[in-house]
């Protein structure tokens, strides 16, 4: 129960954290005349406090690794769907879900990502992660989904 609590206020801060990142952005984007016309340069930027490395995420498959260097390495993701969210459980396990139903999952810091089978078409916009294993995500209406196995399999959860 402790730890279901750490878990939601850690989701809360990153949210938060997440929220201020994006108004920060656009504010630089308006002092700086905005962006080229035509383009979008919106990134949706997510850390986690709790375990280092830094992650960040957004849109046509982005994920980036804050490194050693101090600066952002990207990282190939093998997809082009947006992501929104992403939980790590340690420095080499990390969760990322997104637009459609994408899951990726990777057990070595980035190097390489696996594409999890989904339990849904629909767009993925949370995901909590507490092992290599196991992980519960949220749809964009709020359906609850379960996996144990790597995401094998995936129970509803209400």
């Amino acid at each position: 129960m402790q730890e279901e609590a750490k878990v939601k206020k850690e989701s809360a801060t990153t949210e938060i954290y997440r929220d201020n990142l994006i108004a920060k952005e656009r504010q630089k984007q308006q002092a700086n005349g905005g962006a080229a016309a035509g383009t979008t340069t919106e990134t949706v930027m997510v850390t986690s406090s709790a375990v280092a490395p830094s992650w960040r995420v957004g849109k046509h498959g982005l994920i980036q690794r804050f490194g050693e260097n101090r600066k952002w390495m990207k990282q190939q993701s093998g997809v082009t769907a947006d992501l929104y969210s992403f939980s790590a459980t340690g420095p080499d396990i990390v969760w990322v879900v997104g637009q459609s139903g994408t899951i990726l999952r990777t057990v070595d810091g980035g190097a390489s990502w696996t594409k999890v089978p989904s339990p849904t078409d629909e767009d993925i916009t949370h995901v909590e992660a507490t092992s290599d294993q196991a992980a519960r995500v949220v749809t964009r209406s709020g359906k609850t989904f379960v996996t144990t196995d790597a995401g094998s399999s995936w129970n509803p959860q209400q």
